[in-house]
């Protein structure tokens, strides 16, 4: 065993890559099965992107049932009339439903947030503070 598994009893399995160390997460059943994960996304700023392009594609939506042109709703959306073009192709195949962000891509979290709390304390705290020694110090806030 090495002695970050000793100094992180209760984190296994969670390799930090660029950090010259490992350090693992005790994980109780596999990504995407966990009942405990969150439905809500971790990066909100992220979330009120996609919330701010869905509103307007369903205005776009509402624009196209009202009869205006697709250059016109370019115009006002001030989007590309290749996008409108999309975006009313998936309207008359689909409806407004169609127009719906499909969420966050990517893959699903591995970590609850929890774990991830846990991940992100012991690293505040540095590598000395669980028993390693080398140049691994707490993480600090840049102050520029």
């Amino acid at each position: 065993m090495d002695r970050t598994a000793e100094a992180y009893p209760k984190l296994n399995k969670l390799p930090l890559k660029g950090l010259g160390c490992r350090v693992e997460l005790e994980v109780g059943c596999p990504a995407g099965e966990d009942p405990g994960m969150p439905t809500v996304p971790r990066r909100p700023a992220a979330q009120r992107e996609r919330d701010r392009l869905e509103a307007r594609r369903l205005h776009a939506a509402a624009l196209f049932a009202a009869g205006v042109r697709q250059a016109e709703v370019a115009r006002q959306l001030e989007v590309s009339a290749q996008a409108v073009s999309v975006w009313r192709r998936r309207w008359q195949e689909g409806g407004s439903e169609a127009l719906y962000s499909r969420g966050p891509s990517g893959p699903t979290p591995r970590l609850t947030d929890q774990q991830l709390a846990a991940v992100e304390q012991a690293l505040l705290e540095g590598a000395q503070v669980h028993g390693l020694s080398g140049s691994c110090g707490p993480l600090t806030a840049s102050s520029s």
